[in-house]
């Protein structure tokens, strides 16, 4: 279990890095004013492509891998909880695991940044079907 929860919380602080390196970008993006002139519109067009391509989807994808490749011993653990303070009621505490409740976290945290991902790329799309459209 120690392994599992080192190296999700490894994946996890890089993907965090990542995003640090990468937020001023992101959010200069999707504060980018589309322009009138279309001369101006392609600039902030390849730009907008840009992040998406190269930040944006890499940041999502690597965080929706992250939650789905530990989701499996995070449901199992999450299910045994359940199990166990069924059977057993206040006494199960006694078999209580700080490292699978850090994997637990791990993993929703990761779900929580899959979530976040996953919306400013969709704000991204839209900003491109915006500066192409017009």
């Amino acid at each position: 279990m120690a392994d599992l929860l080192s190296a999700a919380t490894l994946l996890l602080t890089v993907l965090t890095i990542l995003y640090g390196l990468w937020y001023d970008e992101i959010t200069k993006a999707l504060d980018t004013r589309i322009e009138s002139d279309p001369r101006d519109r392609s600039r902030s067009y390849h730009m907008l492509r840009s992040v998406l391509y190269n930040r944006a989807i890499p940041l999502t994808l690597a965080a929706w891998f992250l939650t789905v490749t530990f989701a499996p011993d995070t449901i199992s653990i999450i299910l045994s909880t359940i199990e166990n303070i069924g059977t057993r009621g206040i006494s199960a505490l006694t078999n209580y695991s700080a490292v699978a409740t850090a994997l637990v976290l791990a993993v929703f945290s990761s779900f929580g940044l899959a979530i976040y991902f996953s919306w400013l790329t969709k704000k991204l799309f839209k900003k491109i079907r915006a500066a192409r459209a017009r």
